[in-house]
């Protein structure tokens, strides 16, 4: 009696491997459709820098570029902390602008009221787009102090 077996598999040809492939492949395509729809991706804060103005009031002023190609954000808010020597928090101030359109960048301008404020802390930057029924964060990285 004779027993036949089938021939190994050649290398290579494992169906399992390209199921992986497959699956890796769409995992990717998923996570980029993701990073080009989330708006923290897409509204950038690209400067900010405090200065005093001749009155001798600090103010800060910055400028956020929508990064988008087809996107309008119906409104974009930064805010702000106001810190006085010692690190303390001694107020908040935000600016906004309406309808800010794919590739366009807003120059925005926040003035501290109190003499005693020596230092600005990006806390957020909300978007808000058409069709979105609530604010959404945009990123700024990490809330950070500019002097």
């Amino acid at each position: 009696m004779t027993t036949e077996h089938a021939p190994p598999p050649a290398r290579g040809s494992s169906p399992w491997k390209w199921l992986l492939a497959i699956v890796v492949l769409v995992a990717l395509l998923a996570f980029g459709v993701m990073l080009s729809t989330d708006p923290a991706r897409n509204v950038v804060l690209e400067t900010a820098r405090v200065s005093t103005d001749p009155m001798g009031q600090r103010v800060l002023t910055g400028t956020v570029r929508n990064a988008t190609s087809d996107r309008t954000y119906e409104r974009v808010r930064v805010d702000v902390e106001l810190i006085a020597a010692g690190d303390s928090v001694v107020g908040t101030m935000s600016a906004a602008t309406a309808n800010l359109a794919p590739g366009d960048s807003w120059r925005f301008t926040i003035p501290a009221p109190q003499k005693d404020v020596v230092r600005f802390r990006l806390a957020k930057l909300t978007c808000e787009s058409r069709g979105s029924t609530s604010a959404r964060l945009c990123s700024i990285g990490r809330a950070r102090l500019v002097e």
